[in-house]
């Protein structure tokens, strides 16, 4: 396929609508957990387990298979019908009266999920030219960021007035009018990839024999590991022990993972193109430095006991949040030939939704309820802070690939 100079209206504005819709359908349990909770009469394991493991599973899974196939199809009408599958997934949850049914649509969901991504950003990256990859990817990634705005807005308010049920109703029907748009605008698009696409195998040899690869996916799993870990609790934590109402639990989301994190997706992108023409190694580093920061103000903001400040410091670590994956991004696909891009992040979104997604919330709802058994009334605080280790991890890691990069290109 053609390298494009840029990245085309027509292709950008579909595709970040589908990931918004996607980002909220994943997200919209661990902002209704407290009421689902409560009707349900479920744990904070068994949240986890809905909000993270049950879902990350299938996405993860499929994500691989679904980019394969994927490139025998038009890659529009793939993500299209891939849309369709996990809305009408969402509405399903609606009507769910027990765990087991809430599982069973949340399972569905992601498999709907696992289409979308993988061909969405390997369309990306084929089409963009290598200099404004990173914005582009920030620009995509910002749609889960404005679908958050949105979505936890409405959702915090029509959960307080008709109940968290029709929240999922609402989405199911959003997601079939967001299917129709993407299959007109991109369903003449040509396949992503050529038939030609080396086998799994092969892509995962490459990655194999690069060890600068290997660590950037890595920290790529840390940061989700920890990132999911905190994120799917926090509107819990806002309302449980914060004191704040589902109403305005999700409106402070929608300004925190949605406004001021796709600013500063938006932002590290541009920064991360500009710092690349100077060094390869760059964007690690700056990645490396948000890991770290978010870290910090995320496991002071769950221990102080200043609402004012505690609030002020989860809005800055939001901010630096999604900084990762624009910078992340651009260099690993950079690192494989164009064929392999779509099996390359498949591969990586398997990996870190599998123990990141899949991990994170589970198990933070498992030391939670361990430490609330134990007496501890701070025990989802804890819990919280304690899935900050793998960012730090994370920036280590980021670091000492960008070293190594450094240190290759002044041997070259």
């Amino acid at each position: 396929m053609t390298m494009a100079r840029g990245t085309s209206a027509g292709l950008l504005v579909p595709l970040t609508l589908v990931y918004g819709l996607n980002f909220v359908d994943r997200q919209i349990v661990s902002l209704l957990a407290e009421p689902i909770r409560r009707e349900l009469g479920l744990s904070d394991a068994e949240i986890g387990l809905l909000s993270g493991t049950l879902f990350a599973l299938f996405y993860a899974t499929l994500a691989i298979p679904a980019s394969i196939l994927s490139q025998r199809w038009r890659p529009g009408r793939f993500i299209a019908v891939c849309v369709v599958l996990f809305s009408g997934a969402t509405a399903l949850c609606g009507a769910a009266t027990n765990f087991l049914a809430m599982a069973c649509g949340r399972m569905l969901v992601g498999i709907g999920e696992a289409g979308t991504a993988p061909v969405s950003v390997a369309l990306i990256i084929d089409q963009t030219a290598p200099q404004r990859r990173g914005r582009a990817i920030g620009l995509f990634t910002a749609g889960a960021h404005g679908g958050l705005i949105i979505g936890f807005v409405l959702a915090g308010f029509v959960a307080t007035q008709f109940g968290w049920r029709v929240v999922f109703l609402g989405l199911g029907g959003l997601g079939l009018a967001v299917a129709l748009f993407a299959w007109t605008q991109l369903g003449t698009l040509p396949r992503a990839a050529p038939p030609t696409a080396p086998p799994l195998r092969t892509t995962l040899h490459e990655i194999i024999r690069d060890r600068v690869l290997m660590g950037v996916i890595s920290c790529w799993v840390l940061s989700l590991l920890g990132g999911y870990g905190i994120l799917s609790w926090l509107p819990a934590w806002l309302v449980r022990v914060q004191g704040l109402s589902l109403t305005k639990a999700g409106m402070f989301m929608a300004l925190g993972a949605g406004l001021l994190a796709g600013a500063g997706t938006i932002a590290s992108g541009m920064l991360a193109d500009r710092l690349s023409r100077r060094s390869t190694a760059a964007p690690l580093m700056l990645a490396a430095a948000a890991a770290w920061i978010g870290a910090l103000t995320f496991a002071v903001a769950l221990q102080i006991s200043s609402r004012t400040l505690a609030l002020a410091l989860v809005l800055l670590g939001l901010a630096v949040s999604t900084v990762f994956q624009t910078c992340l991004t651009p260099v690993m696909q950079a690192r494989v030939e164009p064929r392999a891009r779509a099996p390359l992040t498949a591969i990586v979104l398997f990996l870190g939704n599998l123990l990141g997604l899949g991990l994170g919330p589970l198990l933070v709802g498992a030391l939670s309820d361990a430490l609330d058994e134990a007496g501890r009334a701070d025990a989802l605080a804890i819990a919280m802070t304690a899935a900050c280790a793998p960012l730090i991890a994370a920036g280590f890691f980021l670091a000492r690939a960008s070293r190594a990069i450094t240190a290759t290109q002044s041997r070259e």
